[in-house]
């Protein structure tokens, strides 16, 4: 189906502000822009809103985080600053007085992370719906963009299946390529290209490591806690857990923000754990030393199992060559010296992470050089808002990206000029 033609389409003039998407980015600038007084009409390409929160946090939302504002700006690495302005203007307060606006009452995990009490996404969902709702706020479902219409330089409304619509101002909050079966599959990156946009490589972020599949099926569902997985110059330090075909869990999930080039490509051979990331490899010789010395005639896997899991130590000592039914004073100085360096530095060959389909968000997108952080609008064409996943931001697991979503939507509202 080809989308109308200027001169043969239905045209609908009412608008202040057109909002593209209405995941919770989109639902932001929709609610806060009509609380203002505009005219705004959000449009959905699928039949739902807020279809990624529904499943985020495993169906519980984890819809922020308790950081300090630095160490939030730091979730994001380098591109982090372009958030200064917007955390600013609408943080982790602001967001939770909103919720509890609309009966969502919120908790905070020990690792920071908050979900809502009632661990039911659902419950956020609604919240931000009705924010929207309530600042009449007119929604149309099933109706995807496929363009925006400038005129002399600016926006002047947007082109979808089922017609024309004309506004000065479009937020684009299309969200992103993660989870394509909810209906981010990127088509806001490329109306973005066909405007002049720069949009930075795309890759899946916040995905499973994949590795060898015959030694990860043989570690699958073991759990390491708090290790550090390294990746060239980068490293995370959290949980891990592998599975058949690599390692997932926190550290490993925001470890694959870094194995990327700028291209988009994976550049990056191989990771390492360190399974004791407070010691030293002097110290953990020691250690070792210490075991043997109380128990020499103990199988040296068996004596390992004192210090970590059962199955990596097999794996450790396969990696470097050791029987597991070797007797710990038959070693030398040098073969425990080797071990104490592969449990500090544990290698695996890194074949490429997990794809849109399983990634968290998405990396790479709108060059945040062409946008202004202090609004969320176009450097190049007046009257256009780029907020979410769209931007070239990719935040740690924790709540960190759904805070920006929420931001940058809420400053796209607050900022559009009519």
């Amino acid at each position: 189906m080809s989308p109308p033609s200027l001169s043969s389409a239905r045209f609908d003039t009412g608008w202040d502000v057109i909002v593209c998407g209405a995941g919770a980015s989109g639902l932001m600038a929709a609610g806060r822009a009509a609380e203002r007084g505009l005219r705004v009409l959000l449009l959905e390409k699928t039949s739902r809103a807020a279809s990624k929160i529904l499943v985020s946090g495993n169906g519980r939302c984890n819809i922020t985080n308790a950081a300090a504002m630095d160490d939030f700006i730091g979730a994001f690495g380098k591109n982090g600053r372009f958030l200064h302005s917007a955390f600013h203007r609408f943080f982790r307060d602001d967001l939770l007085a909103l919720l509890r606006r609309f009966g969502v009452r919120t908790k905070v995990e020990e690792d920071g992370r908050i979900f809502p009490v009632s661990d039911k996404a659902q419950e956020i969902a609604r919240a931000l719906q009705s924010y929207a709702s309530k600042s009449n706020v007119h929604t149309q479902y099933l109706n995807p963009i496929c363009g925006i219409i400038l005129e002399d330089g600016r926006v002047a409304g947007v082109k979808t299946f089922g017609g024309i619509y004309r506004a000065r101002n479009v937020v684009m909050a299309c969200g992103g390529k993660s989870y394509p079966a909810l209906g981010t599959t990127g088509d806001g990156y490329e109306i973005l290209r066909r405007l002049g946009h720069d949009v930075v490589p795309l890759y899946p972020a916040l995905a499973s490591l994949l590795s060898d599949g015959t030694r990860c099926r043989t570690l699958e569902g073991l759990a390491l806690r708090d290790i550090v997985i390294r990746a060239h110059k980068a490293s995370e330090r959290g949980d891990a857990v592998f599975t058949a075909g690599g390692v997932s869990g926190p550290a490993a999930l925001n470890l694959s923000r870094a194995v990327f080039d700028k291209t988009g490509a994976v550049c990056v051979a191989e990771i390492c754990i360190d399974l004791f990331p407070d010691e030293t490899v002097e110290g953990i010789e020691r250690f070792l030393n210490g075991l043997m010395a109380k128990s020499p005639r103990r199988k040296i896997a068996n004596l390992l199992k004192e210090m970590a899991p059962g199955r990596m130590v097999l794996d450790v000592l396969s990696a470097i060559g050791i029987s597991p039914d070797a007797h710990a004073a038959n070693l030398n100085k040098q073969t425990f010296s080797a071990l104490a360096r592969r449990l500090k530095n544990h290698r695996f060959p890194l074949q490429g992470t997990g794809c849109f389909r399983e990634a968290m968000t998405t990396g790479g997108g709108a060059a945040l050089k062409e946008v202004d952080s202090r609004t969320m609008q176009s450097k190049l064409i007046s009257g256009l808002y780029i907020t979410g996943e769209l931007l070239d931001i990719a935040g740690a697991t924790g709540g960190f990206n759904l805070q920006a979503a929420c931001s940058t939507g809420w400053v796209a509202g607050d900022s559009v000029k009519i």
